[in-house]
């Protein structure tokens, strides 16, 4: 723990333990401590400011998320055309999704379509948070055919847990067949949200992972959006 970098190394894996046990505040603090260890733009401090982004993220901080990833974006060794420079404008369009701004984020994510062709999960979540901006767009038509090719991509998968999108994906065949409704489905199928809300065992939510938006959290506010008109 002697070099610079083991220093940091070591703030990072604090800062991402934080981070996995939901305590973003001190996840941030320790990324503060630990980024100016490393060299300035160095490939360690893009990993560790990742963790002051999504903690920001997920307390709702959406102007310091978008100035941390603005910032990466423009790294020279961020390069257009990288998976790395393709997951930031994915965070960025995650941002967008935040704001309410659903156009922004459809055409956010046809600049990245670099994800789409990953062969981990991120194309997953590129296809979660283009399902969700069409519907919040209410886009309805071209609900269907999007879930099929969900639906394909998948079947592609066979190393990887993929039962909390393959959850998602039923809900919102479900939500086609409920000529969106919501409500209904949610009361229907109340025992496939709350495994989604409680996201651990098979249905585990990862806080590092493809699903920045959560997708039982998005959900839940289609719901609380009836009730305010309703009322």
């Amino acid at each position: 723990m002697n070099t610079s970098d083991n220093q940091g190394g070591g703030h990072m894996m604090i800062a991402k333990a934080c981070l996995n046990l939901g305590e973003y505040e001190e996840a941030i603090k320790y990324v503060e401590l630990g980024t100016d260890y490393f060299y300035k733009d160095s490939p360690n401090q893009i990993n560790i400011k990742e963790y002051s982004f999504l903690s920001n993220f997920y307390l709702k901080n959406y102007s310091k998320a978008k100035e941390i990833s603005d910032r990466i974006r423009i790294i020279k060794n961020v390069k257009p055309g990288t998976f790395l420079y393709a997951k930031w404008l994915y965070y960025h369009a995650n941002i967008e999704f935040a704001n309410k701004d659903f156009k922004s984020t459809l055409k956010t994510l046809k600049r990245q379509s670099f994800l789409k062709s990953d062969k981990s999960g991120w194309r997953l979540g590129y296809r979660i948070l283009e399902l969700m901006s069409l519907i919040d767009l209410e886009q309805y038509d071209a609900i269907p055919f999007r879930l099929e090719t969900f639906r394909k991509l998948l079947r592609t998968i066979t190393k990887e847990n993929v039962e909390r999108p393959k959850l998602m994906l039923l809900l919102l065949n479900r939500l086609v067949k409920e000529n969106f409704d919501f409500s209904s489905v949610s009361k229907k199928h109340k025992d496939l949200l709350e495994l989604l809300q409680k996201a651990d065992g098979l249905y585990y939510w990862d806080a590092e992972g493809y699903e920045v938006t959560r997708f039982d959290e998005w959900w839940a506010t289609k719901l609380t959006a009836k009730r305010v008109h309703a009322e």
